[in-house]
């Protein structure tokens, strides 16, 4: 303490030297003349409004893929009409060629896409409360409206690379496609993709889906001593089929299917999120696909001998949606 008090104090010393060779000016100057000028120190500035216009204008098609966040809904437009925004996305596992244990029996499937949300307050115990109005599109001053949602298994192949690009390592880009009939295509350089005709097995499916502003509340080992309760921002969430799941990821154990990011991306080519519109309205919301809370973990079970007994093991594996 005593090394510190004299090392401050001798600081203080010298900047007090420094400041006293610096001030040694025998010549004053008056500050607002020198910079201003004797009748202009004081002055103020007129304003000005200036009109501002803002308006919807068509565009052609843009770049669809590669983007840190994506729309999911139904939007009304006064003067365009309706647009219905979709999604298709790959996924990527947490880990390849993976050991899922000794009868592996999957307890829950969990999709999770974060919206984008901004606390606006706090409960009596501490908890955030969210809203994610900035995230809508639309005047919503009333209730959010629902739209249907069905989440399909995708069999179009999304590539990284374009492979009729000059240079071999040129990143593939997806673009908005329209014929006026569906909203469900996009352009890849050379074709139309109507990905309404490249989708599989219905993997969900939900009549009537509506973006909340609530915090996501998990609860774990419920009912027993080690009960805990967590809060998340606002997301959808959605429980999956356990039996699709298991029959694509878990029993795939030890196959070429996992072994590596080539081959489970050509086996598994993503999800479709079809989003349609329930008696001709909706509401259209933003999804932070960026976020790492963006996945699907499955959360499952094996059995583990331990000192000669066998135990239940839970934990999960998780696929990361990529966009």
């Amino acid at each position: 303490m005593k090394k510190t008090f004299k090392a401050l104090k001798l600081s203080a010393a010298f900047l007090f030297v420094l400041t006293g060779f610096v001030g040694c000016d025998k010549e004053f100057t008056e500050l607002e003349s020198a910079v201003l000028g004797k009748d202009n120190a004081n002055f103020s500035t007129d304003s000005y409004e200036i009109p501002i216009v803002a308006y919807n204008k068509t565009t052609e098609s843009v770049q669809v893929n590669g983007l840190a966040s994506y729309l999911l809904g139904v939007f009304n437009d006064p003067v365009y009409g309706q647009t219905t925004a979709s999604i298709v996305t790959q996924v990527t596992p947490s880990s390849y060629d993976p050991d899922f244990g000794d009868n592996p029996e999957i307890t829950s499937v969990v999709l999770t896409i974060p919206y984008f949300s901004r606390v606006i307050d706090f409960d009596e115990e501490g908890n955030a409360e969210y809203t994610i109005q900035d995230s809508l599109y639309g005047d919503y001053t009333g209730a959010i409206k629902p739209f249907k949602l069905s989440i399909y298994k995708n069999e179009y192949f999304l590539r990284d690379f374009d492979p009729f690009a000059d240079a071999d390592d040129t990143a593939q880009k997806y673009y908005s496609y329209s014929d006026g009939s569906s909203d469900n295509m996009a352009y890849n350089g050379t074709s139309v993709i109507n990905f309404d005709n490249l989708k599989e097995q219905l993997v969900f499916e939900q009549e009537s889906v509506t973006p909340s502003s609530a915090a996501i509340v998990t609860v774990t080992d419920a009912g027993t001593d080690d009960e805990v309760t967590t809060r998340s921002a606002p997301a959808f969430t959605a429980e999956l089929d356990a039996a699709f799941w298991k029959s694509l990821i878990i029993d795939k154990e030890g196959g070429a299917e996992l072994s590596n990011a080539n081959n489970f991306a050509n086996y598994f080519r993503g999800l479709f999120f079809k989003a349609e519109a329930i008696g001709d309205d909706g509401s259209m919301v933003l999804l932070d696909m960026a976020s790492t809370d963006a996945n699907i973990v499955i959360n499952y079970s094996y059995d583990s001998a331990t000192a000669g007994e066998t135990v239940e093991v839970h934990t999960r594996y998780l696929l990361q949606e990529t966009h």
